[in-house]
């Protein structure tokens, strides 16, 4: 019974030596694709978001330019043209943080050009 036992030991801790070596080729063989992978996820993330972010900003400017517009050429004393001043004053709240936001997207996409060892060092380290 004894004999059994160690030689199935020792069958199941070869195969599990076998799995840990393929696995260790199979990292290794991916390694460098996934590296690969993360930089350019960075990368049109940025940029993705960056996007956005200049729609939404273009987006407002356009509807505080066009209430303008509208409040000046509706009014007929320069009481009514005073309130022509709020939309972009209302404008201003959503495009400072917008801005703030598409900075940080652009930094991200040209970090991910020029220094694609930082965003890996980067996500790792978000990982841990």
């Amino acid at each position: 019974m004894d004999e059994q036992v160690k030689e199935r030991l020792v069958d199941s801790l070869d195969k599990v030596m076998q799995w840990a070596e393929g696995a260790e080729e199979f990292v290794l063989e991916q390694a460098p694709l996934v590296a690969q992978e993360i930089v350019a996820w960075k990368f049109y993330e940025g940029l993705c978001w960056g996007i956005v972010l200049a729609t939404v900003i273009v987006a407002v400017l356009t509807a505080a330019a066009i209430a303008c517009w509208v409040i000046i050429s509706n009014s007929e004393d320069s009481e009514g043209k005073v309130f022509a001043v709020f939309p972009p004053l209302f404008a201003a709240f959503p495009i400072v943080p917008a801005t703030v936001c598409l900075a940080q997207c652009v930094v991200q996409s040209v970090q991910a050009c020029v220094a694609p060892r930082l965003v890996i060092i980067d996500y790792l380290s978000q990982l841990m």
